[in-house]
């Protein structure tokens, strides 16, 4: 088959939807498939890649529907696999005015394929009040406009609550389960983490536990980690902390305060890595940590 895919960034290492798209791009191909990847709101620097076309943000939006529809008439796909998550299309997750050209640039033969990434914010009651009724309503709007317009064959999204909430909607999609953003690697498994702890023949056995991403603002780590260093000096062992990647703003503040506890064990903030480096941590570790709530576990390929 012929495949396109549309999102809106390919920013490497920078969109995890991008990096999704990337990856599936890739596993398309080496399965004997002719697959193109399409960003259409990108970020970054679009450099020239194979099989990947990024169009740049600052671009006029008028000439980067002109390029994607001339791009795709081109190409002739069998099918169109729209990758969506609001904020890739607006600052503010209220993608107005895609609807409509989203749809057109898509030839007339081509089947339509939806993978929803992200609804739309105020689904979690834990969420604020102006998400729940101001910004989440606006983003609802948005998106089931793009959805109702793409009018595609199958719809996918991650996890069932997103199914659930499509479906109230009478949008009917099927969970389609996320493979992880980092590949895994055999080499330098035990070598490169022991180059990073301390070595002293006396000391306790280590129980190591890291988290991988951004620190959301509702994980209450603090009082997990108390009760995870606990539990290992009632077991002999000494815990050791490793942050991974960019912990965002949240992730700064809980290594500020972990830097004021020393007696809850060794702190590692390693941050952003190779993923040959990150695939070989991630393999040494005891116990992986997130605060990603429950229900939402299923859309995250960090975890």
């Amino acid at each position: 088959m012929r495949i396109a895919l549309i999102c809106s960034s390919l920013q490497p290492g920078r969109d995890g939807v991008g990096d999704y798209v990337r990856r599936l791009t890739n596993e398309l191909r080496s399965m004997g498939h002719t697959s193109i990847a399409i960003a259409l709101n990108d970020p970054g620097d679009c450099l020239d890649e194979p099989n990947i076309i990024r169009l740049p943000r600052k671009t006029a939006w008028s000439k980067r529907w002109a390029q994607t529809r001339e791009c795709l008439a081109k190409f002739s796909p069998d099918l169109v696999s729209l990758q969506w998550v609001p904020y890739g299309w607006h600052p503010r997750g209220y993608p107005r005015g895609v609807a409509s050209p989203l749809s057109n640039i898509v030839p007339p033969n081509a089947k339509r394929h939806l993978m929803v990434h992200e609804c739309w914010v105020g689904i979690n009651i834990r969420d604020t009040i102006l998400h729940r009724v101001i910004i989440g309503p606006l983003q609802r709007a948005a998106s089931l406009k793009v959805f109702r317009n793409w009018q595609a064959q199958v719809t996918h999204t991650s996890i069932p609550a997103f199914a659930a909430c499509l479906q109230r909607y009478s949008i009917k999609a099927t969970v389609l389960p996320l493979f992880g953003n980092i590949p895994v690697v055999n080499e330098g498994q035990i070598t490169t983490l022991d180059q990073l702890l301390p070595h002293d023949a006396n000391a306790a056995p280590q129980l190591i536990v890291a988290w991988f991403g951004t620190v959301p603002i509702e994980w209450n780590a603090g009082e997990l980690l108390i009760r995870l260093s606990a539990a290992a000096k009632s077991h002999g062992r000494r815990l050791v902390i490793l942050s991974l990647g960019r912990t965002g703003a949240h992730g700064h503040k809980l290594t500020e305060w972990l830097n004021t506890k020393p007696d809850l064990g060794l702190h590692l903030p390693i941050g952003e890595c190779s993923e040959a480096k990150l695939s070989s941590l991630l393999k040494s570790i005891d116990i992986g940590l997130s605060g990603v709530p429950l229900a939402l576990v299923g859309k995250s390929g960090a975890i």
